[in-house]
């Protein structure tokens, strides 16, 4: 018996819809990963020790703050966040870019959400130099956790906020209590974190505790400054 194939509806929806700037964020951590892993051991190491942040690299002992001449500091500030220290570390942040990177581009569209994830990524890292003053160490960090932080500090916004009201200066917020719990069970977690050292204080790490509370900081102050409304009619 033969039966002919289903044609997909106008309203069908893929079980995935990823939109175009996650994807390709998404897609480009996969392609860093898959060919580091096609490098020479030593190659992968250069890879790792150029296009990962060093904050000592822009802190001196003491806490003084440097600007350093090498032009590879100042771009690790971004590329960090599309080097991943393994297999499991990449699979777990894309899930999150997944989850809420394609909520909040149909929100912001694609342009912002881009700005809005790189400069997570990189006001992220205010949190790392702000911890090595306390705690100097020769750390290195690689990975989109900082800017996940901030997409996860952007989601509690629209959760808080809910569609885009027609009126800007008329804003139909929702109980903040939800959100509220949502952002102190993550701060006690990755303070947890940092307290009890569950995370190495040396050599190549994923993006640490001190990242993910500032990442998520500068996602709360920036969203606001993002977050696209429509006009007020005329």
């Amino acid at each position: 018996m033969r039966f002919a194939p289903r044609r997909p509806t106008a309203g069908h929806e893929p079980a995935v819809n990823i939109t175009p700037v996650a994807g390709a964020l998404i897609a480009i951590c996969i392609a860093v990963h898959l060919g580091r892993l096609a490098l020479p051991p030593a190659w992968d190491e250069a890879v790792m020790v150029h296009g990962g942040f060093f904050p000592g690299d822009f802190l001196w002992p003491g806490g003084v703050i440097v600007l350093p001449l090498d032009l590879w500091s100042w771009l690790s500030a971004v590329t960090y966040a599309f080097l991943h220290a393994d297999a499991l570390h990449l699979l777990l942040n894309m899930g999150f870019v997944l989850a809420f990177g394609t909520g909040l581009e149909r929100r912001l569209g694609g342009p912002r959400l881009l700005a809005f994830y790189l400069l997570c990524a990189v006001l992220a890292l205010g949190g790392s130099l702000l911890a090595q003053v306390f705690h100097p160490g020769p750390v290195l960090l690689v990975g989109a956790s900082g800017a996940i932080s901030g997409l996860f500090a952007g989601v509690l916004w629209i959760l808080w906020l809910g569609p885009p009201q027609r009126f800007a200066d008329l804003p139909r917020r929702r109980d903040p209590k939800p959100i509220i719990i949502a952002a102190a069970v993550f701060a006690g977690i990755n303070v947890l974190i940092g307290a009890t050292g569950l995370t190495p204080s040396a050599g190549v790490q994923g993006i640490a505790w001190e990242a993910h509370l500032g990442g998520f900081v500068a996602g709360w102050v920036l969203f606001p400054l993002f977050d696209r409304r429509p006009p007020p009619p005329r």
